[in-house]
């Protein structure tokens, strides 16, 4: 009877055994996702830059060509600080 136990013990530890490879392996399977992704334009970064003269500063910004990015200038003729209130 003894030797009958150790039998059914070692079958029943390899169904065990089994059973949790299986399981691992089910658990790692991961099921592709088929949905087609929304459409998405990358949006184009701004840069504005307000210069206190009205000609040199503003040409010499306008000629930066940056393939993702818009970059303008203005030139607005005042001083320093009313130039930053109209910026804001």
């Amino acid at each position: 009877m003894k030797m009958q136990n150790k039998k059914e013990k070692e079958a029943a530890a390899r169904a065990s055994h089994k059973a949790q490879k299986n399981a691992a392996k089910k658990k790692h399977k991961i099921e592709p996702n088929l949905e087609r992704a929304k459409p998405e334009k990358p949006r184009r970064k701004r840069i504005l830059i307000y210069c206190e003269g009205e000609n040199t500063e503003p040409s010499y910004f306008n000629q930066f060509a940056l393939s993702n990015t818009d970059v303008k200038s203005f030139g607005e003729g005042h001083n320093t600080l009313s130039l930053i209130e109209r910026a804001m």
